[in-house]
């Protein structure tokens, strides 16, 4: 039998859009996923009623876990830990990312091609395209962190990450409360040579036109360089333990 698959969707305040985009991963899922799977709805601190709807859905594939703290690292670490044996992977609750394309990155782990997969965006020629803004705002943030960390992913930002048990470990060594996390899994990842291979995904940003991005340019590029500058030195124990521990 296929080993067990988890896929986490990380939330906060999304009750207008989760039931949607829960009823499609299922749907997609239930077609082409292979084996056994769950999805983990890591709710983090919501304060409209984002829980209630997942457990309204009464799926059986469904769960969702309520971490009390407000945070995507704080719930993308409690959902990993919380996930038991097998593949686990991490995308957007406002599903940028077709279903299809995560389960693409599983068959990749799966096949043994590699142990992480990492998304990297790319335009389609039909559909939606990302603002200039975003797109600005991405390139910055590679040059940023290829400068400053080291980082090799063509597309540190993507949210699409999928692992194998062996190596997550490295997620729940992130410390970063925060999406930085997510940078932090990568950069040890890249310097404790682990095998990584990136997945080609169509970017639709579009999905929910009516849901508003909590991005904030000019405050996030400054935080970027502060936490990358912090990075350097704080993950060097954690790395020397994960070496041990890997």
């Amino acid at each position: 039998m296929p080993t067990k698959f988890t896929l986490v969707i990380p939330t906060y305040n999304e009750a207008p859009i989760i039931g949607e985009t829960l009823t499609e991963v299922v749907q997609v899922f239930q077609k082409h996923c292979q084996g056994p799977w769950t999805i983990v709805v890591a709710d983090n601190a919501s304060t409209d009623g984002t829980a209630d709807i997942v457990r309204a859905l009464n799926d059986p594939h469904t769960k969702v876990l309520c971490i009390k703290e407000k945070g995507r690292g704080r719930a993308l670490r409690a959902a990993f830990a919380a996930a038991g044996e097998g593949i686990v992977a991490f995308t957007d609750a406002d599903l940028p990312i077709e279903p299809i394309n995560v389960l693409r990155g599983l068959e990749m782990i799966r096949n043994g091609e590699c142990e992480i997969v990492v998304g990297t965006r790319v335009q389609s020629s039909r559909g939606s395209k990302r603002s200039f803004t975003r797109r600005l705002t991405s390139r910055a943030f590679q040059l940023l962190s290829r400068t400053i960390v080291g980082i090799h992913s063509s597309d540190s930002q993507c949210p699409l990450r999928v692992m194998n048990e062996r190596v997550r470990p490295i997620m729940l060594a992130t410390v970063d409360p925060t999406w930085w996390c997510e940078l932090e899994f990568l950069v040890m990842a890249e310097k404790l040579n682990i095998s990584i291979k990136e997945l080609s995904v169509v970017w639709n940003e579009d999905r929910y036109p009516h849901r508003k991005s909590t991005i904030m340019v000019a405050h996030e590029s400054l935080r970027a360089i502060r936490a990358m500058l912090k990075m350097r030195s704080y993950l060097k124990p954690i790395m020397v333990s994960l070496r041990k521990e890997l």
